[in-house]
């Protein structure tokens, strides 16, 4: 009798001991969506969002991006957001919207993206992050000087990857005290590293394509203009028209792009006098295309530095 008692004081211990873990589970479980739904703010979910509008200033540039959103008290509030620099309507590929928690408090928060400035397809983006007190968007900062930016949840960190020639710059971007802070920088060689995927070097030529004009007085024969056509085909780059304004030249160009470097050359010769035309080339963060030339016009011969535009 005592070894039955025994033994059913032993199982009675069992299920208590497994009755806790399941209750330690389940407090565990109640908490984790309690402070998730304590992160939920109702105000953030009842928004009514406008639609965005990026219209074209008198000269057919974009140079403001208007968005914005109506509380459930019916206070409204804008979210504009201005270019780093004005950019040819039909040239703007920016304006998309995100929503992404940027500062890790759960709650999630708004980026616009700015469009791109170089060819490497460095992106820039605006950001508001949520304040759950005030019930509105605040706007960051210095969230517009991050390219690319790259949301680490796991770290609670902001990485940023951008190329300037043939170097990557890194930096890492943290919360201090509710405000975000460039806390690291480093550098590395791109010469090896950066191959772009087929949809970057696609949307890295697209952004070539056009007329583009020299703008510098530079160091041509005076009244001399070079005037290049860029298309694209099968995601190749390619030159379909290159003229020297003031002279009878006019360039066949051989055409390449490779980690966002444009090489022309002049292939064939194209022209009755004698004439060569060499280019390398890359987009700086006004959008231009800028670099080295060689030219031969005549008896004229010229090398240097060029500056072409987009033409309006």
């Amino acid at each position: 009798m005592q070894k039955i008692n025994y033994c059913y004081y032993l199982l009675i211990f069992e299920i208590m001991k497994n009755l806790a873990s399941y209750l330690l589970l389940l407090l565990f479980i109640v908490f984790s969506v309690d402070s998730y739904a304590q992160r939920k703010d109702p105000v953030r979910d009842k928004l009514k969002w406008d639609k965005l509008a990026a219209p074209s200033n008198s000269d057919g540039e974009i140079e403001k991006i208007y968005f914005g959103y109506t509380r459930p008290d019916g206070k409204h509030f804008n979210l504009n957001s201005e270019l780093t620099f004005p950019i040819p309507a039909e040239e703007f590929m920016g304006g998309d919207v995100y929503e992404k928690d940027i500062n890790f408090d759960g709650i999630p928060d708004i980026q616009i993206s700015l469009g791109f400035i170089s060819g490497y397809g460095a992106e820039l983006f605006d950001a508001w992050v949520w304040n759950p007190k005030r019930h509105i968007f605040e706007n960051v900062e210095l969230y517009s000087n991050i390219v690319n930016p790259e949301i680490d949840a796991e770290n609670k960190r902001i990485m940023s990857y951008n190329r300037i020639d043939d170097v990557i710059e890194i930096n890492e971007w943290k919360w201090v005290d509710g405000q975000l802070k460039n806390t690291d920088r480093a550098y590395q060689d791109a010469n090896d590293d950066y191959t772009p995927t087929p949809d970057e070097h696609l949307m890295q030529c697209k952004a070539l394509v056009g007329e583009w004009w020299w703008v510098d007085d530079g160091q041509l024969p005076s009244d001399i203009q070079l005037i290049l056509n860029l298309d694209i085909e099968d995601a190749t780059l390619y030159c379909s028209e290159a003229q020297i304004y003031g002279s009878n030249a006019a360039f066949d160009l051989d055409c390449s792009y490779n980690k966002g470097i444009l090489t022309l050359t002049d292939a064939f010769g194209a022209s009755d006098e004698l004439s060569s035309l060499k280019l390398r080339l890359q987009l700086n963060p006004r959008g231009d295309l800028y670099g080295t030339f060689e030219c031969t016009v005549g008896e004229h011969y010229s090398k240097g530095t060029v500056t072409l535009r987009m033409k309006e």
